[in-house]
């Protein structure tokens, strides 16, 4: 029988960029690899440990009152009692933030080496100190003394003028000593008048600043206590933090992480090469540390522990999906890889991989970066297998390490999620649209297809219901052109497993895993003669097994009819039992017929022979009757 198979593709266009970084697609085979994070392998920690200064009880000094009756002292009291209210306040807030850090860390008994202890706050003694050390009170009894001087003064020249009034008419020469003595007087007071005026002009000047700069401490001392209370409040919210698992950049500053970081690193290049750091980023370590801490009086130590490898950088992890499909247009039978395993890492520099089981994965710390204290082999990149060489698209090496297996009657009508943008469509039948807010599309009949799915766009049957999206949902491509994105994009993949089976490598050169058409191809292939019988409709068994795909594409290349088990070709006739007779059991069962026959004539024989014992029996005792 000469066996005919041809391929026939119309005008094609071969896709073979990812849509995105992180979903590698080999939908011709029926494979999709999903990148979900990172992974480190051995991770181990590097202790290092932090001394951080608690706050102490501090005793601030007190200022002394003015006991002076006067208005001035009435406003350097009031600005003493505003003072001292500050402190106290201040120290107060201080108590109770020592006495929280207490409770939320409690002293722990197995520190013995104590250290000299510092006061919190040194500079609030130091700064209250020279307040209020103005002598503005000596300026106050300077300006009063002359006043008094000015008097006395006064009333001297309103007495010489009296008597010199009564002496007038007779002493005319005496008055004009006395004038010009009373002019060189008046101008002797004037002097003194200015004198006193530019001093108490001075005095209010200097008052005036003493106060300016009285107002300028007060603000000041205001603003420290201020700050002093944020930063008391921002460190009991840092312990707090760091009891409920978190370290708040407040106690443990970005600066300080990141030079320990960079000399945790030193360390290990000079003294352990080969071995790094797996995070860098000061920040990591606020929201994913892991830490321990403990106090001692005044000092409480923090150690981190900072997760290293072996590994510069973390091993790409990806979850690997199979999916069935289908052989042709018509029916519903599929293809499928059965054997992958549930994950697959790869290195950074893409030299070693490893296949993982989710039991592999089970104890490791997941998050953005997966860490794994275990230790799992890695396999050099030359080393072929069927996983990597899927991975890295070689179509000779995974027809000849991956084992496909035939699946009967699988294929139902389905959708599932490829990206964020494009989802896989089974057994499509004119019934699948596209729905817009804009405009609505029906998709074509497809066994498999690839349909872009765009924003707002939602997909329906009469069997499922797809559900738009508004976010995570935008293609790069299409995303600036309104019309191409509410466009209708249908991709036709193609069963390469089957079409390997049946074709030459040359003849499938520009066909990859990850290669698409916009049309459906045309493919002509042998039949598979699947062999069926009637008693499978009464046999209560009726779970499917799936089958060789190498075995049937033999199998079909010399038309030769196909058999699921051991039993069905037995019941065509194409096996034959050659037995050899007499065998043990035909032996047996002569033997057997031999002495049951002998056994039976035995019985009969003997059966006649006790009629005639019993038959003389009888009539000698009816005779010995008779004579009696």
């Amino acid at each position: 029988m000469v066996l005919i198979t041809c391929l026939v593709i119309k005008p094609v266009t071969a896709k073979t960029n990812e849509e995105k970084m992180n979903v590698i697609k080999r939908i011709n085979y029926g494979v999709v690899f999903k990148q979900e994070s990172f992974l480190y392998m051995s991770s181990e920690d590097w202790l290092h440990t932090f001394e951080v200064e608690l706050p102490q009880n501090v005793n601030l000094p007190r200022m002394s009152f003015c006991f002076d009756n006067n208005n001035e002292c009435s406003t350097v009291n009031s600005m003493v009692n505003f003072i001292h209210s500050l402190h106290d306040s201040t120290e107060s807030q201080l108590f109770e933030t020592i006495k929280a850090i207490h409770t939320l860390v409690p002293q722990t008994e197995y520190f013995y080496n104590k250290k000299s202890e510092r006061s919190l706050l040194p500079f609030i003694g130091s700064m209250a100190k020279g307040i209020f050390g103005l002598a503005t009170m000596s300026d106050v009894h300077l300006l009063a003394r002359h006043i008094n001087e000015l008097n006395k003064r006064s009333r001297v020249m309103a007495n010489v003028l009296q008597q010199h009034g009564s002496h007038f008419s007779s002493f005319m020469t005496l008055i004009d000593n006395r004038t010009n003595n009373l002019m060189n007087g008046v101008k002797t007071n004037a002097a003194e008048i200015k004198q006193i005026t530019y001093k108490f002009y001075n005095s209010l000047t200097s008052f005036q600043h003493s106060m300016t700069n009285i107002s300028k401490i007060l603000i000041t001392l205001v603003n420290n206590a201020n700050i002093l209370r944020e930063n008391l409040n921002q460190l009991q919210s840092s312990i707090q933090s760091l009891a409920e698992g978190r370290i708040s950049p407040f106690l443990l500053p970005k600066h300080i992480l990141a030079h320990s970081l960079h000399k945790i690193q030193r360390i290990m290049s000079e003294s352990y090469p080969g071995f790094h750091l797996t995070h860098f980023d000061p920040s990591y370590y606020y929201t994913h540390s892991n830490f321990v801490y403990a106090r001692n009086h005044s000092r409480m130590y923090i150690t981190v522990k900072f997760p290293i490898s072996a590994h510069a950088k973390p091993l790409n992890l990806f979850k690997v999906y199979s999916l069935p499909v289908p052989v042709n247009n018509t029916s519903s039978h599929a293809t499928k890889l059965m054997s992958l395993p549930k994950y697959f890492a790869i290195t950074n520099n893409n030299d070693f991989y490893a296949a993982l089981s989710t039991d592999d994965l089970t104890n490791c710390k997941h998050g953005i970066t997966v860490f794994c204290s275990t230790n799992i082999q890695l396999t050099p990149i030359y080393q072929p297998s069927c996983i990597i060489a899927l991975f890295s698209n070689n179509l000779t090496m995974v027809k000849q390490l991956c084992n496909f297996r035939f699946l009967l009657d699988h294929i139902v009508h389905k959708v599932i999620e490829l990206t964020p943008t494009s989802v896989l469509v089974y057994k499509s039948n004119n019934d699948l649209t596209l729905k817009c807010p804009d405009n609505s599309h029906v998709v074509p009949p497809c066994p498999l297809c690839i349909v872009h799915v765009p924003c707002r766009c939602s997909l329906l049957s009469h069997k499922l219901y797809f559900a738009p999206k508004l976010i995570n949902c935008y293609d790069e491509k299409t995303m600036l052109d309104t019309k191409t994105s509410s466009a209708l994009s249908v991709l036709h993949p193609v069963n390469l497993a089957l079409l390997t089976e049946f074709f030459d490598q040359t003849k499938l050169n520009n066909i990859l895993g990850d290669t698409t058409f916009p049309s459906q191809v045309a493919l002509k292939v042998p039949n598979f003669k699947i062999y069926s019988h009637n008693m499978s409709n009464i046999l209560v068994a009726d779970q499917q097994d799936h089958l060789s795909l190498r075995k049937m594409a033999q199998a079909a290349k010399k038309d030769e009819q196909i058999f699921k088990t051991l039993t069905e070709p037995l019941i065509t006739g194409d096996i034959s039992l050659n037995s050899e007779w007499p065998d043990l059991n035909a032996i047996l069962i002569f033997v057997a017929l031999t002495i049951g026959c002998l056994s039976f004539i035995t019985c009969i024989y003997l059966f006649f022979k006790v009629r005639k014992m019993a038959i003389a029996m009888l009539i000698l005792k009816q005779v010995s009757n008779v004579k009696a």
